[in-house]
């Protein structure tokens, strides 16, 4: 390397250790695409069947009925559905994923991971309530003309909400319930 060194180049005595470069990634979603890979299929076409509402919710009552995820967690996570492809253009409420599961906490995620829909018993778990102000950098959903939630979190009002129903991953992952890796598909 000396044959590299300039007048500017700082050398650093590593006293006999060994450096490698490594891979450095800024800006990483591994926890969101191992939390996808448990996850049902929540796109719109062409890569999901969901062009509405009503499909979104026979997607989850499927997968709610055939995935060992779902019942080993006890919980239902849902990927990549998009208000903007939906033939309503809007999100789903608490109210159309409660006809889905009332005992059943499910969360449907936003294809930007910077929103969700949840039921009434995710929204319990997650501790938001009529009462729940909005987070700093995030925002609840409400009803019309009330302050009862909708179900639609945003940003940081979603991250929070994660906090609180993250735990239920430990079933499928080491001590802190956020080691997915082993669940990734092969790439």
């Amino acid at each position: 390397m000396a044959r590299w060194q300039g007048d500017a180049t700082q050398v650093v005595d590593l006293q006999g250790r060994t450096l490698i470069p490594g891979f450095v990634d800024p800006h990483s979603h591994l926890g969101g695409v191992g939390l996808q890979a448990i996850a049902a299929n929540l796109l719109p076409p062409p890569d999901g069947p969901n062009t509405g509402i009503a499909q979104l919710q026979d997607t989850l009552r499927q997968y709610i009925a055939t995935s060992p995820d779902a019942r080993e967690l006890q919980m239902a996570f849902g990927f990549g559905y998009d208000d903007s492809q939906l033939a309503e253009h809007r999100h789903p409420t608490r109210d159309e994923l409660d006809a889905v599961s009332t005992r059943l906490p499910i969360v449907a995620i936003h294809q930007s991971g910077h929103f969700a829909a949840l039921n009434s018993k995710a929204l319990e778990r997650a501790r938001i309530t009529a009462d729940t102000p909005d987070p700093q950098g995030g925002i609840i959903r409400r009803r019309p003309g009330s302050r009862e939630p909708d179900g639609v979190l945003d940003e940081n009002a979603y991250f929070g909400a994660l906090q609180h129903l993250m735990p239920a991953l430990s079933a499928l992952g080491g001590a802190t319930g956020h080691d997915l890796v082993g669940r990734l598909p092969a790439l």
